[in-house]
């Protein structure tokens, strides 16, 4: 599944971390995990995230430069990638209007990825009880 790209987008997963990175490594897509529990607002995720994909300075450090960013990744030079965000719910709690935000940037970066036929995943993680009216897969890994 993890290659198709037309199903790319930002998911709540079913699945464990554990088995969409394995999923992940044998579709040979880039991953990037990230724990969002310790996370101060929006420059503390688009920091994050910054560092974790690498991206070239300067970094504008706002949610207009992490879609371009995210819509380039030209210097990763990957096959698609796969984010896992850790903790959403303490960061969502904590950080409402920037979580929504955050969401919509992410799933614009999928849907660019998909028309490019490139596979951009990002599955968020939370309590079990926690649904931030994702989607869950469309169907399963396997």
């Amino acid at each position: 599944l993890l290659t198709e790209s037309q199903f790319s987008g930002v998911y709540r997963p079913v699945q464990g971390a554990d088995e969409i990175a394995r999923a992940a490594r044998v579709a040979k897509l880039s991953i990037v995990k990230l724990d969002l529990g310790t996370l101060h607002g929006k420059r503390g995720f688009l920091a994050r995230l910054a560092k974790a994909l690498k991206f070239p300075n300067p970094f504008g450090s706002n949610w207009d430069a992490l879609n371009d960013y995210l819509t380039d990744l030209s210097w990763l030079d990957d096959n698609g990638w796969v984010v896992i965000l850790f903790n959403g719910q303490d960061f969502a709690a904590k950080n409402q209007d920037d979580f929504k935000i955050a969401i919509d940037v992410l799933q614009t970066a999928a849907e660019y990825w998909c028309s490019q036929a490139k596979p951009f995943w990002v599955f968020i993680y939370g309590d079990n009880d926690w649904n931030p009216g994702l989607p869950e897969l469309p169907k399963p890994l396997s």
